[in-house]
């Protein structure tokens, strides 16, 4: 969540450039009034997602001996698309639990250490995103988190 506040200050940035030069063109109050709002939208919706919408997720499976290693609110990207949840990292399993804001969602990706052949940094749109995972079926799944470094070593 923490890359869409670097895109939405680089943007007002852009914003306020733009209209300083162009001060004949873009009438200034409308054009920073609506930056400054996408600004705060963006990061409103990281703190509301990542306090209230993942704190309902839960690993509640674990088996006997097993313990939760890392956990973080995450995006799941699958092609052009993309899904909030959770992911869970426990020392025998990557574990992501889909979750809905609108509708209920059924997500659910499990893969033991055993599966994963490849773990790779991941990003979109040229933005340091996250990493993903390849798994012996050749399936990548790709997940957006905050301290990628962090998952990755302790996923290797």
């Amino acid at each position: 969540m923490q890359n869409y506040r670097y895109v939405a200050i680089a943007l007002a940035t852009l914003g306020i450039v733009i209209s300083t030069l162009y001060n004949d063109l873009i009438p200034n109050e409308m054009f920073l009034m609506g930056i400054c709002m996408g600004v705060l939208f963006m990061v409103l919706a990281g703190t509301l997602t990542k306090r209230w919408l993942n704190r309902s997720i839960k690993l509640k499976d674990l088996a006997a001996g097993e313990e939760i290693l890392l956990e973080e609110g995450s995006t799941y990207f699958k092609k052009y698309q993309s899904e909030s949840g959770k992911l869970f990292l426990t020392n025998r399993r990557l574990v992501f639990y889909g979750k809905g804001v609108f509708r209920p969602s059924t997500t659910r990706i499990t893969l033991k250490k055993s599966q994963i052949r490849m773990v790779a940094e991941y990003n979109r749109a040229m933005l340091p995103t996250g990493f993903q995972v390849k798994d012996k079926d050749g399936t990548v799944h790709a997940f957006a988190v905050d301290d990628r470094a962090a998952w990755i070593e302790k996923l290797k």
